[in-house]
């Protein structure tokens, strides 16, 4: 009676041919988790570093146009400043010159005897010249020639026939107009700005100096 052993089927080499396969495969499985894990800490890592370059790229434009817009809002103001400046220096020649006109026509007036200043005065913008002159006619001639030299309307706020105290040579008193004329006079400011003129009274003269 013959009698056939097959080895693989022991019981005892079964179980530990079941146990090996287990622990190798076990085993492999740790190493490719491993792997794995430490590939996607890689990867997490790596990507991180990509997010805090591009931050740091952003960050860096973010402040180079910060320093731009400041720069160019610096620029504005200063040539803001400087513009306010020329208008500011215009105003002050064009009150200069036309000062320098008005002095003229009133001594050429006052050398053909045409009227006698007796004071002026410039209220907000307005100015109001307190005189006399022998009759209304030549009042209005001279009024109308230094207007004409200003380029300013002066107008006629009021006038008062008064009589002259007699000298000497005169046997009675003569005649003369006292008047006040006013128009609104350059003020240096620019020309966006609008200042409200009031009308000065002309009892309030002053004195010319």
């Amino acid at each position: 009676m013959n009698f056939t052993v097959n080895l693989l089927h022991y019981p005892a080499l079964d179980r530990q041919r079941r146990w090996r396969h287990r622990w190798t495969t076990s085993l492999a499985g740790g190493v490719v988790g491993v792997l794995l894990a430490w590939a996607a800490v890689q990867w997490v890592a790596s990507y991180a570093r990509q997010i805090q370059q591009e931050q740091q790229r952003l960050q860096a434009t973010l402040s180079a146009q910060k320093k731009q817009l400041q720069s160019l809002q610096k620029q504005q103001a200063q040539h803001k400043e400087r513009q306010q400046q020329v208008q500011h220096l215009q105003g002050v020649a064009q009150q200069h010159k036309a000062w320098e006109v008005l002095h003229q026509a009133l001594q050429r007036e006052a050398r053909e005897e045409a009227l006698q200043l007796l004071s002026l005065q410039l209220t907000q913008g307005r100015l109001a010249l307190h005189g006399r002159t022998s009759n209304l006619h030549s009042m209005n001639q001279a009024r109308q020639r230094v207007s004409h030299e200003l380029g300013i309307d002066l107008k006629l706020f009021s006038a008062l026939v008064t009589s002259e105290p007699p000298d000497q040579s005169k046997r009675q008193a003569s005649a003369m107009v006292e008047f006040v004329w006013q128009g609104d006079w350059p003020m240096p400011r620019s020309r966006a700005e609008k200042i409200a003129l009031e009308p000065s009274s002309p009892l309030a003269v002053k004195p010319l100096p």
